[in-house]
């Protein structure tokens, strides 16, 4: 009976997750008009993450666009090809996870293998996003203070500033991780606390009522399963999303480099890099751990956590030693949060 209610379940959950539409492509060629109606019934239901980046190139403007939705087409039917318009009805899939379960168990049937390299292109395809986060710039760095020491042929560089979060970064990070995460949650000992007053109060009244009233609570103390999803949550606004991939940036015991270039016009004169490993501008939480609650309560991580503290400011302070006749040849400094 509970295997026919699980099957039950899942049928209607993988149901809720696929949508049938109607869409036209446009194109030169009838392959390049339904590649195009394939990516709008995606866009139609699953929405598109983009992201923009301008740079010069060879001394000409450049832009990058990485885009990713998703999901994924598990079907689609042609309905009618027209002055280089397709028109589709496609079956689209919202993909949160990599995971098929597959409908034999000794057979690998065609369309199993097609969910896997559906899976896999969707995979690649959130990696590479995660990849243009990597790589972009997540933190500002504001100089607030600096002081030369002299001391002959050396002179001691001292500087005051403040990093903090790109407020853009942090918004394009939520963006995709709404786009290709499940809504992430955590688990608190509020319920427990109050089952387990009513237990007592029971307890005090009425022994038989008390032990029915803890099976519920058993049942809570069993939903707390470790998962190894990594997970990103938002100190500010509570939000918490799973996601397949982490940023490799922000993985445990990765520190906050700080890039200070000097440069005499456009020439690279001096480039080294400041580390901090102490900061209160995210923490890695590990899966199952707890922490304090503002209102004397516990909140449990049941996924290996990033907590995104993006309205917090750190404060730093370091210096560096520079031969006075190079630093006497640098007209600006620039700096970089890696």
């Amino acid at each position: 009976m509970k295997k026919l209610l699980l099957a039950a379940l899942i049928a209607t959950s993988m149901a809720a997750n696929a949508e049938e539409v109607v869409v036209d492509g446009y194109g030169a060629t009838y392959e390049s008009a339904l590649r195009a109606a394939k990516i709008a019934a995606l866009e139609k239901v699953t929405g598109t993450w983009i992201n923009s980046e301008h740079y010069l190139r060879n001394n000409k403007a450049d832009e990058r666009i990485t885009q990713y939705n998703g999901g994924v087409i598990k079907s689609y039917k042609v309905l009618s090809y027209k002055e280089n318009v397709v028109t589709i009805v496609a079956d689209v899939d919202v993909v949160k996870d990599n995971r098929v379960a597959m409908n034999s168990t000794h057979e690998v049937s065609d369309e199993d293998r097609q969910k896997l390299v559906d899976r896999q292109r969707n995979y690649n395809n959130i990696r590479v996003a995660m990849d243009v986060m990597d790589g972009n710039s997540s933190m500002f760095f504001k100089q607030t203070g600096v002081q030369y020491v002299n001391r002959g042929e050396s002179t001691t560089v001292v500087v005051n500033g403040l990093i903090g979060w790109n407020k853009k970064w942090v918004s394009d990070f939520k963006s995709l991780l709404q786009t290709s995460g499940n809504r992430g949650d955590t688990v608190t000992d509020t319920k427990q606390r109050m089952a387990g007053g009513v237990v007592h109060n029971l307890l005090m009244l009425n022994p038989i009522l008390a032990g029915i009233a803890s099976v519920p609570l058993s049942k809570v103390q069993e939903e707390e399963v470790v998962d190894n999803t990594p997970m990103v949550c938002f100190n500010s606004s509570g939000d918490c999303y799973k996601t397949q991939i982490g940023l490799r940036r922000f993985e445990y015991g990765s520190p906050i480099k700080l890039e200070v270039r000097g440069y005499r016009e456009d020439l690279l004169v001096t480039n080294r890099a400041i580390v901090f490993r102490d900061t209160n501008l995210y923490e890695n939480i590990p899966a199952g751990a707890s922490r304090d609650m503002w209102h004397n309560g516990k909140e449990k991580f049941m996924n290996p956590t990033l907590m995104v503290n993006e309205n917090n400011i750190m404060p730093v302070h370091f210096s560096f030693e520079m031969r006075t006749a190079d630093l006497s040849r640098i007209t600006s400094f620039r700096y970089g949060v890696k």
